[in-house]
């Protein structure tokens, strides 16, 4: 068994664990041999990997009905047992309890829907979380900020409307022009347009917005010069990065390559006359003139389990790359607290693993203050950081532009 991106699915591969909605109905079986429409199906529902069997494992049965809303009996590593009513009942204890913590510290509780495709749980379970906030801030004091990250395929004017009313901050996840959006269907000019329009709409209704852009070899093949356009003549302002990382996958980016057309996606951004904020250059900016971090991953892996990612089931786990392993589990918020997970052994084993996989390299490194050691998720056994390189040459790279430029003032 193994895991894969939904973009590398073939015909015949056979889906190892079920793929449920958020109410726990089957929407495609397990050990089903999948189809182009099947594959296609997962990519419409916003699913971005499955577990896959081995050919030795072979084929149980073939896919049954839709509508089928009985449990499958196999073990597979998230169980989405609650019914859509439940998850609302888990989301609203762990902003309970985030909302009690922070309340000693009188620090912000910052919330990030992410996916799958997080519009799917419904807009009226949104607008109720919303309300259930404004009543946790009235009774702590504690104040609320709130993110979702989409696709943006089931955005319309009821969804634009709640967006306005909530104050809640949007990316949309789009990689950049056609020919480089690899979580599109097979018809991505079709999808592009789409994302486009509602992209329009977003302006013209004056609701902020950023994208997030996961930057592959097709990219790279592109030049820079093609995604800063794209941003441009899009009138996109603000804009996030991710880095393709997969051994597996063609798409996957070479790290010395990626540095060399991150430091000329700089220039543009940094001598461009439209004004685009790119947030790891703004990041990197900041740490070079004022050493402060906005990011996670700049901190030295000192904010490392600051964050936890919660599971509609309840799950928790330390931070976003390790959600997928399931003896990482911090345990379940029906059973367990947020307080007790973060203190708990695994927590703690978790962040003195990521601290000794720092390597005296990285002490002697001359951008390791702005690098921060990178994220633990690119680690490698006995190796440096995956991006180690990409991050030398960009971040080099930015310090000798500015100081160039100082020098012309």
């Amino acid at each position: 068994m193994k895991q894969v991106s939904v973009d590398n699915l073939k015909e015949n591969d056979i889906l190892a664990f079920p793929i449920l909605s958020h109410s726990g109905t089957v929407l495609i079986h397990a050990d089903v041999a999948l189809t182009d429409e099947l594959i296609e199906r997962a990519i419409n529902l916003g699913v971005r990997t499955v577990y896959i069997k081995d050919e030795k494992e072979g084929i149980v049965r073939e896919n049954t009905s839709d509508s089928d809303t009985a449990r499958e009996e196999e073990e597979y590593p998230y169980r989405l047992e609650e019914t859509a009513n439940n998850s609302r009942q888990i989301v609203k204890k762990i902003l309970e309890e985030s909302a009690e913590i922070n309340a000693e510290t009188n620090q912000k509780v910052k919330v990030l829907f992410h996916g799958g495709e997080p519009l799917l749980w419904g807009i009226e379970r949104f607008y109720e979380i919303y309300e259930y906030e404004k009543e946790l801030s009235d009774k702590t004091g504690v104040k609320f900020t709130n993110s979702i990250q989409t696709n943006a395929s089931l955005i319309d004017d009821e969804w634009i409307r709640f967006f306005k009313t909530s104050h809640i901050g949007i990316g949309i996840s789009l990689d950049g022009p056609i020919g480089v959006n690899a979580h599109f269907s097979q018809d991505e000019s079709l999808s592009f347009k789409r994302t486009i329009s509602i992209l329009d709409k977003l302006k013209n209704q004056k609701v902020s917005f950023g994208i997030l852009s996961v930057i592959t070899n097709k990219h790279i093949v592109n030049g820079a010069e093609s995604f800063y356009d794209f941003l441009v003549e899009n009138s996109i302002k603000n804009c996030g990065l991710c880095y393709c990382y997969n051994p597996d996958d063609k798409c996957s980016v070479d790290s010395e390559k990626l540095g060399y057309y991150l430091s000329d996606l700089f220039d543009l951004y940094f001598d461009g006359e439209a004004r685009v904020n790119i947030r790891e250059f703004n990041n990197a900016i900041s740490a070079i003139l004022t050493g402060k971090h906005r990011c996670c991953s700049h901190h030295q892996r000192e904010r490392c389990g600051y964050y936890l990612t919660f599971l509609p089931s309840g799950d928790a786990f330390f931070c976003d790359p390790y959600n997928l392993r399931k003896e990482n589990c911090l345990g379940n918020i029906s059973e367990r607290s947020i307080s007790d997970m973060v203190s708990c052994s695994k927590h703690q084993e978790l962040l003195n693993m990521i601290q000794k996989q720092v390597r005296d390299y990285c002490n002697k490194c001359s951008v390791k203050d702005i690098c921060g050691y990178g994220c633990p998720r690119t680690d490698r056994d006995n190796e440096i950081n995956y991006f180690c390189p990409a991050n030398q040459i960009l971040y080099s790279h930015i310090i000798n532009t500015i100081k160039d430029r100082r020098k012309s003032i």
